[in-house]
C-alpha cells in the first residue's frame, strides 16, 4: 500500500504497526482528533507527503527527521507550540505549513531546510524571526508571517529572494490598515 486517506474520522491516535508499511508515500490524516504521532513514524522511509491539517496534535515526535523522502508536510490547523529540532534534517522537504498552531518561535534548525520552497507559519504566536535561518533558505519562494506577533517591521534578510513575499507583507499591511482605521 502507498496511499492511506484516513480524513474526518475521529481518529484519536494512529497504532504505530502503520508506520512499518515501508512503501506509505501519502499519509493524510485530516481533520480528525489526532493529539500527537508515534515515534515509530520515523520507520515509514518512503513518505513523500503528510497531510495532518484539523486535528489536535500538540507535538511532534523527534523521528520526523528521519523522513528523508518527505516533500511535503501540512500540519495546519492544530496546537502545536514547538518544532523537534529534528525537523531540520528534511533535506528535501518543500513545503512546510504550520499554520494556526501555538507556534512562538522557529528552531534554527528550519535554516537547514535547503530545499524549502513555501513556508506557511501564518497565524500563530510568532514574536520574533531568525534571520539566520531564513537566510539559509535559497530555494524559499514563499514565506507567510502573517497574523503572527511579529513587530511591524521585523527583519527579513537580504539574501531571502521571494515572489511572493511582497504580496504577503502586502496583504499584512492592508489588515492592519482596515485594523487602524487609515
Amino acid at each position: 500500500m502507498n496511499t492511506l486517506v484516513a480524513r474526518n474520522n475521529k481518529i484519536k491516535s494512529i497504532d504505530g504497526a502503520i508506520f512499518s508499511l515501508k512503501l506509505l508515500k501519502l499519509l493524510d490524516v485530516s481533520r480528525n482528533e489526532l493529539i500527537g504521532f508515534d515515534e515509530a513514524l520515523g520507520q515509514c522511509e518512503s513518505l513523500v507527503e503528510i497531510i495532518a491539517d484539523t486535528n489536535k496534535i500538540q507535538f511532534l515526535p523527534s523521528s520526523i527527521g528521519d523522513l528523508s523522502k518527505l516533500e511535503s508536510l501540512n500540519l495546519s490547523n492544530n496546537l502545536i507550540e514547538r518544532l523537534p529540532s529534528g525537523i531540520g534534517n528534511i533535506k528535501i522537504l518543500k513545503k512546510l505549513n504550520l499554520s494556526s498552531n501555538k507556534l512562538t518561535v522557529i528552531p534554527a534548525s528550519i535554516g537547514h531546510l535547503s530545499m524549502l520552497e513555501d513556508l506557511n507559519l501564518s497565524n500563530n504566536l510568532i514574536t520574533a524571526i531568525d534571520s539566520i535561518s531564513l537566510s539559509m533558505l535559497s530555494a524559499l519562494v514563499s514565506l507567510d508571517l502573517t497574523r503572527n506577533k511579529l513587530p511591524l517591521f521585523s527583519e527579513v534578510p537580504k539574501s531571502v529572494k521571494l515572489d511572493r513575499l511582497l504580496l504577503v507583507l502586502l496583504s499584512f499591511m492592508i489588515r492592519l490598515l482596515i485594523k487602524l482605521k487609515i
